[in-house]
């Protein structure tokens, strides 16, 4: 269910993008998932399709990047992307380390036309 309100911030965060321009028109849109993000991508993309009517999302492509988890273990200092799901050093087996990417949600690039 949280994939509406990120929705409903997508929308926010777009229209702060456009207001410099006159007439803007979205024309395309990719997003950066995280893998580990914790969006359902296909459900996002069903609720984006489904509500962006009548908004500025009105008639623009989305397109999703999914992004993998990497990691940098503090034990033996490497960085890699685990190959299971699970923040893991897939090298020496220890569970201390910083993830790097795979959480988030970007807004990667918008397309607009001024019409």
């Amino acid at each position: 269910m949280h994939e509406f309100y990120l929705f409903q911030s997508l929308l926010l965060h777009l229209s702060e993008h456009l207001v410099d321009f006159k007439n803007p028109q979205i024309r395309r849109v990719i997003l950066s998932v995280g893998e580990f993000s914790g969006i359902d991508v296909a459900y996002f993309k069903t609720v984006i399709d489904t509500f962006k009517e009548g908004t500025i999302l009105d008639g623009a492509e989305i397109f999703f990047e999914i992004e993998s988890l990497k990691i940098h273990c503090k034990s033996c200092g490497a960085e890699s992307e685990p190959k299971e799901k699970t923040a893991k050093c897939p090298l020496c087996g220890s569970f201390s380390v910083d993830i790097l990417t795979g959480l988030d949600l970007v807004i990667k690039r918008i397309e607009i036309e001024e019409n």
